[in-house]
């Protein structure tokens, strides 16, 4: 597997987070609009990514000069989330018909992606500006299905928080059966050195079916993590509920010492 220059630090390198997750499906355009919508209260100013969506269907909702293109769901709703102060085609420049994995929905309309080529040219530079004006700039990455599904023919997700240096906002549902796949994405995440900047447990984003009663993965996660992370400081766990949990979110990432 190709492995992309990792970005040297800069004196004053971006800000912002990579949104991942232990599977599709479980929320992480719910959390990360949410979460936009809560920076840009607080005056900050948002750029978003989606590099590769897939399932995309050919339409033009209202709002957007685009006609007779592939249209990608979560980023569009990314997009309105930040105030669509970009175009739509450089928050997710790669757009598939086919509801696979993106190297497969590539490959079936005779595309072959690469990281360096495809995905690299469009992710934040190393000396990107962190201020607008008097506004904080914050970076907003979503990738495509789970963190270690493939981005590209080279590639998996968890390449989108390697590259970048940004840290990552592992997100997973709050349900039975959860930990297995969170244990295995915090260590994929530990053993590359990537920072872990929170884990959301999600029970607010559709079909947001309720956990067990007697069901604490927050518990579990705090008992495990300092074994699951050695001699490093365990990232904050927040429970999701509803939209108002994630202004709370927001003023504790925003808060956290840079990685």
């Amino acid at each position: 597997m190709e492995q992309t220059p990792h970005r040297t630090a800069a004196p004053n390198p971006p800000k912002g987070w990579v949104i991942l997750a232990t599977n599709t499906g479980v929320g992480k355009t719910w959390v990360a609009c949410g979460l936009i919508a809560a920076l840009r209260a607080r005056g900050a100013v948002l750029r978003v990514r989606k590099p590769v969506e897939t399932g995309c269907q050919t339409r033009a909702p209202k709002n957007t000069t685009e006609h007779n293109e592939r249209i990608p769901a979560d980023a569009t709703a990314l997009w309105h989330a930040a105030g669509q102060t970009e175009p739509l085609s450089q928050v997710c420049p790669w757009r598939f018909s086919a509801a696979i994995a993106a190297p497969q929905a590539a490959l079936k309309e005779g595309k072959t992606l690469h990281f360096s080529a495809d995905i690299a040219p469009h992710l934040p530079a190393p000396n990107a500006a962190q201020t607008v004006g008097h506004q904080a700039q914050y970076w907003i990455i979503e990738g495509a299905g789970g963190l270690l599904s493939p981005l590209t023919e080279d590639s998996l997700n968890i390449e989108l928080a390697r590259y970048t240096a940004l840290p990552v906002l592992l997100i997973a549902p709050d349900e039975l059966g959860t930990l297995s796949a969170l244990f295995c994405a915090i260590e994929a995440l530990h053993q590359r050195g990537i920072p872990l900047a929170g884990i959301v447990l999600n029970a607010g984003a559709p079909p947001n079916t309720p956990p067990p009663s007697a069901l604490d993965n927050a518990a579990a996660l705090n008992a495990w993590l300092p074994r699951l992370m050695p001699h490093t400081l365990p990232p904050p766990i927040f429970k999701v509920q509803a939209p108002s949990d994630l202004h709370q979110l927001a003023d504790q990432l925003t808060n956290q010492p840079t990685p």
